[in-house]
């Protein structure tokens, strides 16, 4: 009796975060280790970005951000639950305090994902392959039916909401200052490592 095949999927988030990254990203997606990329829409080479996804016909999906950078949204002109007072996403903990607080408006969030989904298509010219979230946002306890299900739902993406996964090295990584994932966000004040693969 033969086996059911299994594709294994190895997504690269974080694509349009900075030209070294999208770079290295676009390497690994030609020598076969990765098989898709999942994009931020409000990344610094996010457009750039975009133009090697399409150039290198590499299967995108939209990676939604609710804790770093600008919002594309609505919540940029002005106040909003889901910005701190200078304008930027509360950040990856900030974010989840503020869930667990009650302090996030939900119709905010879902006026961000639409705004990045819309600016996704724009860029893309298509609908996204899949959707996920940056820093994990997405699996949130309680989070992902109130804000993703509908959202893949209205594309016809079905309930499915990826599980990640963090790899933990071996060994030490490269420094923090000199590792090529360090590319800040348009207007960080410091750049940070992400770890999810």
């Amino acid at each position: 009796m033969s086996r059911p095949r299994v594709r294994l999927v190895v997504t690269a988030d974080d694509f349009g975060y900075c030209p070294r990254r999208d770079e290295g990203i676009v390497e690994a997606f030609l020598a076969g280790a990765v098989t898709s990329v999942s994009l931020l829409v409000n990344g610094a080479a996010t457009e750039s970005a975009a133009e090697l996804a399409r150039r290198h016909s590499i299967p995108t999906g939209l990676h939604a951000n609710l804790s770093e950078g600008r919002p594309v949204g609505p919540a940029r002109r002005g106040a909003s639950s889901l910005l701190g007072p200078e304008g930027f996403f509360l950040g990856k903990m900030g974010f989840r305090e503020a869930v667990a607080a009650g302090d996030v408006d939900l119709p905010q969030v879902r006026e961000e994902l639409e705004a990045q989904l819309s600016c996704f298509r724009e860029l893309m010219g298509r609908a996204p392959t899949h959707v996920d979230g940056h820093q994990h946002v997405h699996v949130l306890p309680g989070r992902q039916e109130h804000l993703y299900v509908p959202l893949l739902e209205r594309l016809g993406m079905g309930r499915e909401i990826r599980s990640p996964r963090t790899w933990a090295p071996a060994s030490p990584p490269i420094s923090k200052s000199t590792g090529p994932w360090h590319c800040p966000l348009p207007g960080r004040k410091k750049p940070t490592r992400l770890t999810s693969v």
